[in-house]
């Protein structure tokens, strides 16, 4: 018997970037780098990698994980002189990012998002459908997402979260629409 089910994307759909979280990023790659560095330049960087990727991503399927993407945006952050590597302070950088992530979650797309999914989500129980995230994600870890897709998604009438599954490209190392999404 084949499994009813309604997916949903993330990002510009349920959720849109929280404009904080950039500004606390854009401290936290200073701080890496320990320097001031402007954070026009910065937030350039972040955009053109993340369209760099997203372009590979759609031509080709592939999803690079979540430590190969800061590489390339701190590579480019940091294109002139020398950086000493250090590989536990790449890890802490990776780590303290998914914590700002966390601390300043994204924000609902629109003013009724929870509501209607919260509407949607009483319907497909009834019907017996499940509900499933699959979302391309870039900079967030899976865990990461699933975390903050869990709070602010959150039946609390049933004390439990609303999607029965989350998928997301930077864990599976495939992006959508491949069929392992």
């Amino acid at each position: 018997m084949s499994q009813k089910l309604i997916s949903f994307d993330v990002w510009g759909t349920l959720l849109k970037p929280n404009p904080d979280f950039r500004i606390e990023i854009n401290k936290l790659i200073c701080s890496f780098f320990e320097q001031d560095i402007n954070s026009k330049f910065i937030s350039k960087v972040n955009d053109t990698v993340k369209f760099k990727l997203n372009q590979a991503v759609n031509l080709f399927g592939i999803q690079p994980n979540v430590e190969s993407i800061f590489a390339l945006m701190l590579a480019d952050v940091y294109n002139t002189g020398q950086l000493e590597y250090n590989r536990g302070k790449f890890i802490k950088f990776i780590d303290d990012y998914q914590k700002t992530a966390l601390k300043i979650k994204p924000l609902y797309y629109s003013e009724n998002t929870k509501e209607e999914v919260l509407r949607i989500y009483e319907t497909c129980k009834k019907q017996n459908y499940k509900m499933v995230i699959s979302s391309n994600t870039m900079f967030l870890k899976g865990v990461t997402m699933a975390n903050i897709v869990n709070t602010l998604f959150f039946d609390e009438k049933e004390g439990c979260p609303i999607f029965d599954d989350k998928n997301f490209s930077a864990d599976l190392g495939v992006s959508k629409p491949d069929s392992e999404m």
